[in-house]
C-alpha cells in the first residue's frame, strides 16, 4: 500500500497516523481477503484479530531493536540516515502503532505473543534459516 501511494514507508505511516479512515480501509480490505480467500499469505498487524472461515496461522517474527535498525539501514528510504536515527524512528513508529491500534480498535498490544500461533526471534537468523524454521513450524501445525 505504501508503494501505491507513492510514499516511502515512514511517510506512509505518518499519513496513517493522521487518517484513521485510511487505516480502517486498509484493515477492511485485508479482512475481506482473509474472509474470502483460502491459502493466502497476508502481512498485517491486524490479521491475528480478524475472523477467518479457513484455518489461519498467525506468525510473529521478532528482532532486537538494534538488529532491526541494522536491517532497516539497507532500505532506500533510510539512505543517508545514521543508525541512531533509524533506531529512534523505528521505536517511535512502534509507539505510534500501539497508540493507533489502541485508539482505533481498543487493542492494547498488537504484538502480544499470545495472539500468535508461531513466534520466532530472528535476531540471530538469516533469511534462509528464518524461512526454514517457519516452514518446519507450519508443517508441524498442519499435521496436528
Amino acid at each position: 500500500m505504501a508503494d501505491k501511494s507513492n510514499s516511502d514507508l515512514l511517510n506512509f505511516y505518518k499519513k496513517l497516523g493522521h487518517d484513521p479512515d485510511m487505516e480502517k480501509l486498509i484493515d477492511q480490505n485485508q479482512a475481506e481477503q482473509i474472509r474470502t480467500k483460502d491459502n493466502i499469505i497476508i502481512q498485517s498487524r491486524m490479521a491475528p484479530f480478524l475472523e477467518s472461515p479457513f484455518k489461519k496461522i498467525n506468525i510473529l517474527l521478532k528482532v532486537s531493536d538494534a538488529e532491526g535498525a541494522k536491517r532497516q539501514m539497507n532500505r532506500p528510504e533510510n539512505k543517508g540516515r545514521t543508525f541512531e536515527e533509524v533506531l529512534f524512528l523505528s521505536k517511535e513508529r512502534l509507539k505510534e502503532e500501539k497508540k493507533r491500534y489502541r485508539n482505533l480498535y481498543n487493542i492494547k498490544n498488537h504484538l502480544d505473543e499470545r495472539n500468535f500461533d508461531i513466534v520466532l526471534n530472528t535476531t540471530h537468523l538469516d533469511k534462509a534459516l528464518t524461512f526454514q524454521k517457519i516452514y518446519f513450524d507450519i508443517k508441524l501445525m498442519l499435521s496436528l
